[in-house]
């Protein structure tokens, strides 16, 4: 507890806007780190924002450490997001969105924060983009 009101808390109350944790979490996260390209193109994903999140991904190509990522988390769709970007039809971009959707509850089960958790939509959702 003291831990969490010493050190999370700190960081996690002002994010209260999509901007402020990108600045606070994604922009200051170190590219040598390696996962910066994935983690900034989840937020691109997350926001509908198809097209940066696609640059990210074609630039490897699907390969390495990325491409298995996107295997592992969009199954047949992993190629379509790395090929086409924001070309997907509204239909695979739902479709991405239900994915998201099944990560986030498998992530949520996992960490046994079911009763914490309440679903909520993408931004991308809330816009309307999908």
């Amino acid at each position: 507890l003291q831990a969490i009101e010493a050190e999370a808390l700190p960081v996690l109350l002002p994010l209260d806007d999509l901007e402020t944790a990108r600045q606070g979490f994604i922009d200051n996260y170190e590219e040598h780190q390696g996962a910066y390209d994935r983690i900034l193109a989840w937020f691109h994903l997350c926001c509908g924002d198809f097209e940066p999140a696609h640059a990210l991904w074609s630039k490897t190509k699907g390969r390495g450490v990325i491409g298995e990522v996107l295997e592992m988390k969009f199954g047949p769709l992993a190629p379509m997001l790395i090929e086409r970007g924001d070309r997907l039809s509204m239909d695979e971009k739902r479709q991405v969105f239900a994915s998201l959707h099944q990560q986030e509850e498998r992530a949520i089960r996992a960490f046994k924060l079911e009763k914490h958790w309440i679903p909520t939509p993408f931004p991308a959702e809330e816009n309307g983009l999908v």
